[in-house]
């Protein structure tokens, strides 16, 4: 009788095979995860890309643009933001319709309008993209800290420079969104291909005095709009760097106080979670990359309408 054989991996060459797979997937990890930003990045860039029409076809309708903000100093509240104006030319007619524009933001029917997520407005990358973001609780009946308002990723361009808390809502400023006026293509003579309008923001970690940590980022319901002071994910942002473990005032830790909203927001500025920069809209409808190392005086002169530079940047 003929002995068999049995054929069949030995412990060493199993162990092979598994380094070799293990090292196949260390290259190709890389690789899928960028192809998969790369995707983010481009949803990101259609989100912009929508928006930038619906402000267009506000303009088309109102023969301006939004105000970036609605403020009314004798009933000492903040208003609605850019973002909610442009809502019927996003498909959202449903929630515009469900706000009382004459009633203080914070009442029943905008209130809850306010406390929808919107797609459009958040970023894949941005892990807290469309999550509660603490906004002034203490004038939101039975909801806390944390469940205030739903979070943006997408900010108006206010001023090229940091504002002070006390003009913050309605001096003119020297950009497209901000409080109580409406800027028509007309008024942009620096260019509109030429000139921010909308960009990317995150958010940061802090703590409120009676509802514990909470989470503080713009929202697309109210006041929502920004300078250009620190650039690109600079130090007050979380891909700049802040430290996220900070309690209080994200910006320095200091805690609340009268104004915080108008110290604490305005400074966060515009960043993202995408790799290296993030994205804006210009006036003209286009949407750029822009890099977090670009000549901040460059991209300050951008963010003016009317300011009488001349910018040349390659996109």
């Amino acid at each position: 009788m003929k002995n068999r054989e049995h054929k069949g991996f030995t412990l060493v060459e199993l162990l092979v095979v598994i380094a070799i797979i293990g090292i196949l997937i260390a290259l190709l990890l890389p690789a899928v995860q960028a192809a998969r930003e790369a995707a983010r990045r481009m949803q990101c860039a259609g989100n912009f890309k929508q928006v930038g029409l619906a402000l267009h076809n506000y303009h088309a309708s109102h023969r301006s643009f939004p105000p970036g903000s609605t403020w009314d100093w004798s009933k000492n509240y903040y208003g609605w933001s850019w973002s909610v104006f442009i809502l019927p030319h996003l498909e959202a007619g449903v929630l515009s319709d469900a706000i009382d524009f004459e009633a203080a933001y914070w009442v029943a029917g905008g209130k809850e309008a306010g406390m929808h997520s919107l797609p459009i407005y958040n970023c894949p990358s941005d892990p807290r993209a469309g999550a509660w973001t603490e906004w002034a609780s203490s004038f939101h009946q039975g909801q806390t800290a944390v469940e205030d308002f739903r979070a943006t990723s997408i900010g108006g361009v206010a001023d090229s420079l940091r504002w002070e808390r006390n003009d913050a809502y309605g001096e003119d400023r020297n950009g497209m969104l901000f409080a109580n006026k409406s800027i028509r293509i007309s008024d942009v003579s620096d260019g509109t291909s030429s000139t921010l309008f909308v960009g990317e923001v995150t958010g940061a970690r802090g703590r409120h005095p009676t509802d514990g940590e909470a989470w503080f980022q713009h929202t697309w319901y109210t006041y929502n709009c920004h300078d250009l002071k620190y650039g690109i994910n600079g130090p007050t942002t979380l891909p700049g760097g802040r430290n996220d473990s900070s309690t209080g005032n994200p910006i320095d830790g200091s805690g609340y106080g009268s104004g915080r909203h108008g110290e604490m927001f305005a400074e966060l500025g515009f960043s993202s979670w995408h790799p290296g920069g993030c994205h804006f809209n210009m006036v003209d409808g286009s949407v750029h990359f822009f890099t977090d190392d670009i000549d901040i005086n460059v991209l300050q002169e951008l963010g003016t309408r009317a300011g009488g530079e001349t910018v040349d940047v390659e996109f």
